[in-house]
């Protein structure tokens, strides 16, 4: 599926970002990232 307003890859470059922060487990250095990751991710 093509995102009409984000360059193609963005997508998957997020999930594998939010995989590892999700790996990582909850701690004060990546929750903003979680966060931020999952915003971009579903918004």
């Amino acid at each position: 599926m093509q995102d009409p307003v984000h360059p193609p890859g963005w997508r998957s470059h997020f999930n594998i970002v939010f995989a590892q922060s999700a790996a990582r487990g909850p701690s004060p250095n990546n929750t903003f990232a979680s966060v931020h990751t999952r915003s971009l991710v579903w918004y």
